[in-house]
């Protein structure tokens, strides 16, 4: 479509494939999961619009938009991005299309749920985004691309950056400068926003897509065809050392150990996240069974009598999720937070009067207990480092209702 031969195919699907990140990415299902993909077929779809006259492209990406928001609403930079581009570009044309507005009402129809729960809500997304600017590690500019170079590969770096500029210099590549624009633009949302490293992500593809076509015209020949086989070896060479730190290969020891090793140290996307000994995306799922089964004991010190009175309340809705998850078989309940989602679902069918509280300073419940018991501490050598050290409390005879209560525990960050 880009009149790219199969040699430029094959330079843009190596570059994904060997850029950490979207590895890291792609080995664990999560919100952001499919925005490289979305992404992509978007800008796809808007190009084949362009070149092609299709009116159904547009339709399908409004589908394809719909559907995306619905998983995560990071999608919305990409859309507003685009349509910047579009608005600063000769292309500007295709946004009077009837074929364009049908597409955007069906992403509109399709997001107004979550939009409508959103409002009912107070819009909790919007301050989750405020929450997180305070949240996030503070980086500079510099610091910011130079990790973003690293973590989408140094050695595929050219071709990115030869997608940026490609659009204003090439005469058969004039029609995609929106794409470039639309990342611009995406990127000094997640600057102003303080956002993490992976915001930016899903942008590459279609970057190395563009530089790949560009390029593609200068490999012809034997010297210039070996010259292309090192840069992809190199590729190669620094997802392989990377690999283990974005893919669960080793053992904590293991990869531990490796890091160690190599001088590789994991990335600080949060404040908290100081002190950390493994990348976040693998601390960040390691020691939730360590911590249900000393939440686990901490609840057998309470006489059978007094269980149907006791609740579990906790900070984080990772701290939350270890317990309905890995705490069932123990016979716990349902725990209950204020954090993020879980505000929302309240104190699900309970009425306590004695809770376990998970937190640092015992000291701060005297106010809200009768009787303060720290009954354990928590510990696991691979969590992060945050959910270490924290007291595990008994809270007994509760001297407000938790009705009452528990609107002060709701927080969104």
């Amino acid at each position: 479509m880009l009149g790219g031969a199969g040699s430029s195919e094959l330079l843009a699907a190596l570059a994904c494939a060997l850029a950490p990140m979207l590895v890291g990415l792609g080995g664990v299902l999560s919100t952001t999961t499919f925005d490289p993909l979305a992404w992509t077929a978007i800008a796809y779809l808007v190009v084949r619009s362009l070149r092609f006259g299709s009116n159904r492209a547009l339709i399908l990406a409004g589908v394809i938009t719909g559907l995306d928001f619905n998983v995560k609403y990071a999608v919305a930079f990409w859309i507003a991005g685009l349509l910047v581009g579009l608005a600063a570009s000769r292309e500007r044309y295709i946004l009077g299309r009837g074929s364009f507005w049908l597409g955007a009402s069906i992403a509109g129809v399709m997001g107004l749920p979550t939009v409508l729960w959103q409002a009912l809500h107070g819009f909790p997304f919007l301050e989750l985004g405020v929450a997180a600017q305070g949240k996030n590690a503070v980086v500079g500019v510099g610091a910011f691309m130079a990790n973003q170079i690293m973590v989408m590969n140094p050695f595929a770096a050219p071709l990115w950056i030869i997608g940026l500029c490609a659009p204003f210099i090439a005469p058969n590549l004039r029609d995609l400068r929106f794409v470039p624009i639309a990342v611009l633009t995406v990127f000094i949302s997640v600057r102003i926003g303080n956002g993490k490293d992976y915001y930016l992500a899903a942008c590459y593809p279609v970057l190395f897509v563009i530089g790949s076509v560009a390029i593609a015209q200068f490999i012809e020949g034997p010297a210039k065809r070996a010259a292309a086989v090192i840069v992809l070896a190199l590729q190669a060479g620094f997802a392989a050392i990377a690999a283990p730190v974005t893919m669960p290969l080793l053992s904590p020891e293991a990869l531990s150990a490796y890091m160690a090793r190599h001088g590789i140290e994991p990335g600080k996307q949060e404040k908290s996240f100081e002190g950390a000994v493994l990348p976040q995306g693998f601390a960040d799922q390691l020691g939730w069974r360590d911590f249900a089964d000393q939440i686990a004991f901490a609840w057998q010190t309470i006489p059978a009598s007094d269980r149907g009175k006791t609740a579990i309340l906790l900070d984080n809705y990772g701290e939350a999720a270890a317990i309905d998850i890995y705490g069932r078989r123990m016979g716990l309940p349902p725990a209950l937070s204020g954090h993020n989602h879980y505000s929302v679902w309240g104190l699900r069918g309970q009425h306590p009067t004695d809770l376990i509280v998970v937190q640092r300073k015992p000291e701060e419940l005297s106010g809200l207990c009768s009787q303060i018991i720290v009954v354990g501490v928590t510990w696991s050598k691979w969590a992060m480092p945050g959910e270490n050290g924290k007291s595990i409390i008994r809270c007994a005879s509760l001297k407000i209702p938790i009705e009452q209560l528990w609107p002060t525990q709701r927080h969104i960050d």
